[in-house]
């Protein structure tokens, strides 16, 4: 991946350049909405707003504070 944003756009939709303008709309509007459904299913996955690795430091930080809670989704 390169860190210059437009070689990053032009390796994600280097298929899409010779097809027509609305065909080459059309596919980028189905790439970007296929990332935003699977980003939108990783955050369904989350407990509390938070991965479940920092769910466990969350937990560990409140025992060895002294704290008893119980944190349910």
């Amino acid at each position: 991946m390169s860190n210059n944003v437009i070689e990053s756009w032009n390796n994600w939709s280097w298929h899409l350049r010779p097809m027509p303008v609305p065909w080459l709309i059309s596919g980028h509007l189905e790439k970007f909405g296929k990332k935003l459904d699977k980003h939108k299913q990783d955050i369904e996955k989350l407990i509390n707003d938070v991965d479940e690795r920092n769910e466990q430091k969350i937990v560990d930080t409140y025992k060895k504070m002294g704290c008893v809670a119980t944190v349910e989704p």
